[in-house]
């Protein structure tokens, strides 16, 4: 027993490794690259664009009217873009109306 305590003692020191730093969760450099790639050649829609600027302005109608006229496929993240657009005014809107309209009740 003693000579083992000696030879722990007389031994080199001990090497900690450490752990492997975590995946990040985040995209790649590579897909960040490609996405800001395409967005030099990608333009908004101008009629989403002038949507979601009357939007934020708390135009809900003129941005919907802009959304509907917005030239966009069916199908594929632009369609999936104007959805979301879309929903947003909507939601906007009737957490106005209701906000209006919950006065009455009281």
């Amino acid at each position: 027993m003693i000579a083992l305590l000696a030879a722990a003692l007389l031994a080199d020191p001990t090497i900690i490794l450490k752990p492997r730093a975590a995946p990040s969760d985040g995209p790649s450099l590579v897909d960040r690259a490609a996405r800001a790639a395409r967005r030099l050649y990608e333009k908004p829609e101008p009629n989403v664009a002038q949507g979601n600027a009357r939007a934020a302005q708390g135009d809900v109608e003129g941005a919907l009217q802009d959304y509907a006229k917005a030239e966009v496929p069916e199908h594929g993240p632009q369609a999936g873009a104007l959805a979301h657009d879309k929903a947003s005014a909507l939601l906007r809107a009737s957490s106005t109306m209701a906000g209006h309209g919950a006065s009455g009740f009281t």
